[in-house]
């Protein structure tokens, strides 16, 4: 079995070159055989629907803690990834007279026209009768002192009205990146499900009731419709429908990226256990995966530590208050400055680089050592993955060299979209018939 090394912006270590993994970190188009034919991996599937032919576009969507990620196919079969800073703020004036990107939801749409439903990509007919105002999403929110979303359960989420709207903003703009025009579209999407939200049955994991009902309540057979407004003041109408949400383990997502090849075969035999630190917001987990030729997959999940807003952005937030006499900050801002190396202080740019530098230097060491605890395998394969892998790339390369790891021997992933691409392709393998 061949494996290839991935250095590139988003990873250091190595990738088996028939992943998935290899496709989307190298922004190499996947193609496939159908009827004697090579084709791009078509980025929807074709359905009858209450008797109607739909086209369903395939969507990955890992909700997160800081960030929503999303993943889909391009027209051309490559795998689109994004992800979108869970924070949200209302559109206003401002001072300067800039314009940013505003989304604007426009409830209980009329129905599209008929022509309009199935030839995907074209607008129809909108009812803007109550529409609320304006927001702003993502980095452009952060910038303009928004607040964090919530975190915690599914259910939890969707209690906060906010919370289903920014997810279908976000959508927007993966569209938009992924090469689609405005319009109105039908989804199929993979949801990425926390374990504990996920119970074992005769016929396989499916999401507990509670979780379920809440998501079909919001999204599934429920139309969103929105209108976006870019910085220049041009103006698209948007509209999603999915007609089911699947669930796909959080946990595993990433790692069935880097082990499966798009025919649904295992990408590599070489690595017979992979041990996966997954270094998020509010938990570090840590899996043992088993992953020997001629077995089923099987995963034992276990929390050693508490997550990178815990141990390095609140200690941050908190030298920041004793040094400015700042009041309460927001996660994802103080996340902005320390990335920043600057922190807004009285209306001005503070240099905060050394307080970084400091607070990077006491609290680092500890999040690593409780990863790495217990005794270590030489014949294991670690993969490192999470919003925290990038906030501490330097030390944990070096970490790997204490180990006497050679590059071959793990694997590296900066990009916090990982998990999205994962949800995708395992929602394609399905759909493809080669979900076992």
């Amino acid at each position: 079995m061949t494996i290839t090394s991935a250095h590139t912006k988003t990873t250091q270590g190595f990738v088996p070159v028939t992943s998935y993994e290899h496709f989307w970190l190298n922004h190499l188009p996947i193609f496939i055989e159908r009827q004697g034919n090579t084709i791009p991996v078509p980025a929807f599937i074709d359905l009858f629907v209450s008797g109607q032919a739909r086209k369903l576009f395939l969507v990955g969507i890992d909700p997160g803690n800081s960030a929503a990620k999303y993943a889909m196919y391009s027209p051309q079969g490559h795998i689109v990834t994004l992800s979108v800073p869970a924070v949200v703020t209302q559109a206003k004036a401002l001072a300067t007279g800039d314009q940013l990107t505003t989304y604007q939801q426009i409830p209980h749409p009329s129905l599209l026209k008929e022509e309009a439903r199935t030839a995907q990509g074209h607008e129809g007919l909108w009812n803007e009768e109550g529409a609320p105002p304006g927001e702003w999403i993502g980095e452009e929110a952060i910038r303009q002192d928004g607040t964090s979303l919530p975190t915690g359960s599914t259910r939890e989420r969707m209690h906060d009205p906010r919370y289903a709207p920014f997810l279908m903003e976000g959508l927007i703009e993966l569209f938009l990146k992924a090469g689609y025009s405005p319009g109105a579209y039908d989804l199929l999407g993979c949801w990425g499900a926390r374990l504990e939200e996920m119970v074992e049955t005769a016929q396989g994991p499916h999401l507990d009731p509670t979780t379920k009902l809440a998501l079909d309540r919001t999204f599934v057979r429920h139309p969103w419709s929105f209108r976006r407004t870019d910085p220049f003041g041009r103006e698209s109408l948007w509209r999603f429908t999915f007609y089911e949400l699947v669930p796909g383990p959080q946990s595993l997502a990433g790692f069935h990226l880097w082990h499966k090849r798009p025919d649904g075969k295992a990408a590599q035999d070489l690595v017979h256990r992979v041990v996966e630190l997954d270094f998020g917001a509010f938990d570090l987990h840590r899996l043992l995966i088993d992953c020997a030729p001629g077995r089923r997959v099987s995963a034992r999940r276990e929390r050693v530590g508490n997550g990178m807003s815990i141990e390095l952005i609140q200690p941050f937030a908190q030298r920041l208050k004793d040094e400015y006499g700042i009041g309460e900050l927001d996660d994802a801002l103080v996340l902005h400055w320390l990335l920043a190396g600057q922190a807004r202080v009285g209306g001005f740019l503070e240099d905060v680089n050394e307080l970084v530098a400091d607070v990077r230097a006491r609290q680092i060491p500890g999040i690593i050592a409780s990863a790495f605890k217990g005794q270590q395998r030489a014949t294991d394969f670690y993969r490192m993955k999470g919003g925290g892998v990038l906030q501490m790339q330097q030390e944990l390369q070096d970490k790997m060299r204490d180990l006497g790891r050679q590059p071959q021997t793990y694997l590296l992933v900066t990009d916090p979209t990982e998990n999205a691409a994962g949800l995708l392709a395992t929602l394609d393998l399905m759909v493809r018939g080669h979900g076992k």
